[in-house]
């Protein structure tokens, strides 16, 4: 794999598993979960990630199917939320965010910005973004083959050119992306048979496209982009921001807080909806 630094001219060849990597890095001495006694469960961050990520190779055939069928089965489409949620909590960036909110507080910051504490708190925030992107637009994208980035934060900042509606674009390989919109409308589900499915929104780009889009997952990055070719990460390299971006996807995607909060368990209420199969007509 060909990866460009934000510090770095020009683009060198790394194994895959080196890149966007830090060794230890959920490691807790305090696990998060009740009724875990202190140091027992060093891996508790790691076990919580391992469902989606033993999932990746069907949510991503079914983010491929979608291009074409623009619906996704209700299932899929939650464990889609849960994988992209994860994703805005689980980088060195998410920490920063959050050891910028408790700035000046002096040994409340040293506190808040543990290792421990803020591996408690990624949960609370996937719990929290999962509802902006339950009500968010969503729009798969295929692309030509190897021909797009991706960056070490997993996601860009975006925006529809026609609604001015804000959120985050999503690489999923090297020829397929979902760009996920700020909406506060609840989706509405289609039934086929006996199963729920989501309506989503689809396109199929050229390499042109490709390239722009590189330039702007370059733009999002905190400090490296990484994609298949040395010519591709090299053209995507001009698109790095002088300075890192300080905007989380919190705000990407338009949401207060209180919006937040207020419908952070409308995630679980969709699962239990969807746990029911449909009544037949």
């Amino acid at each position: 794999m060909w990866v460009c630094r934000r510090d770095s001219a020009e683009p060198y060849v790394q194994k895959a598993d080196n890149v966007a990597a830090l060794e230890d890095f959920y490691t807790v001495e305090v696990s998060p979960f009740v009724g875990d006694e202190r140091g027992a469960r060093p891996f508790a961050i790691d076990e919580m990630w391992s469902h989606i990520e033993q999932s990746l190779n069907e949510i991503v055939d079914a983010a491929d199917a979608a291009v074409t069928t623009r619906i996704v089965e209700a299932g899929k489409w939650a464990m889609f939320i849960e994988f992209l949620s994860q994703v805005l909590a689980r980088t060195p960036d998410f920490d920063r965010r959050f050891a910028e909110r408790f700035a000046g507080t002096g040994d409340l910051l040293d506190l808040a910005a543990s290792r421990d504490n803020i591996n408690a708190v990624r949960l609370i925030e996937i719990q929290r973004m999962r509802a902006a992107f339950l009500y968010g637009r969503w729009y798969f994208v295929r692309f030509p083959n190897e021909s797009l980035v991706q960056n070490d934060r997993g996601y860009a900042g975006t925006a529809d050119k026609d609604t001015g509606a804000t959120g985050c674009l999503f690489p999923l390989r090297h020829d397929l992306a979902v760009t996920v919109l700020n909406s506060v409308e609840p989706i509405e589900l289609s039934v086929i048979g006996d199963t729920y499915y989501v309506p989503v929104g689809s396109n199929v780009f050229d390499a042109d496209d490709a390239a722009s889009v590189s330039l702007l997952i370059a733009a999002s990055a905190g400090s490296e982009i990484f994609g298949p070719s040395k010519h591709v990460v090299k053209a995507a390299s001009s698109g790095f921001a002088r300075e890192r971006p300080e905007e989380g996807p919190e705000l990407l995607f338009g949401h207060t807080s209180r919006w937040l909060r207020d419908h952070e368990l409308d995630f679980f209420n969709f699962l239990t909806h969807i746990a029911t199969p449909p009544c037949p007509k």
